[in-house]
């Protein structure tokens, strides 16, 4: 199932595009596979993908904090979690796009939505 996102390049240019995140999260899968292979301190073992993921959490965190730092290491720790999870979700054979609508529509009832009638309007 592909996703229609926004992204900017610039503030003044907007790119539309489709992204089908299963098949990203697949992608993400096969090069951590490769990586474990190739590098004995990389695991794709779940409890190790999870407590490497918690890492990326942290490191987001001091990225934040750090006023030093620029903004795009702090998309790229951010960035981190994402991979972490995707390849999580693809290796136990979950549809990352349903899982993620499920969760945002969960979000958006707590927050006095509908769901995800409309989400079009919003993302």
């Amino acid at each position: 199932m592909n996703v229609f996102t926004k992204c900017y390049n610039t503030k003044e240019e907007r790119i539309e595009m489709l992204v089908d995140l299963n098949s990203l999260a697949s992608y993400c899968h096969k090069i951590a596979h490769r990586r474990a292979m190739n590098e004995s301190d990389c695991s794709i073992d779940s409890l190790e993908l999870l407590k490497h993921c918690a890492g990326e959490v942290i490191e987001a965190t001091e990225a934040f904090a750090n006023k030093d730092k620029k903004p795009a290491e702090f998309a790229g720790e951010l960035c981190d979690v994402i991979t972490c999870c995707m390849i999580l979700l693809d290796k136990h054979c979950f549809d990352v796009t349903n899982c993620l609508y499920n969760t945002i529509s969960k979000n958006a009832k707590r927050a006095g939505y509908d769901g995800m009638k409309g989400i079009s309007d919003r993302i």
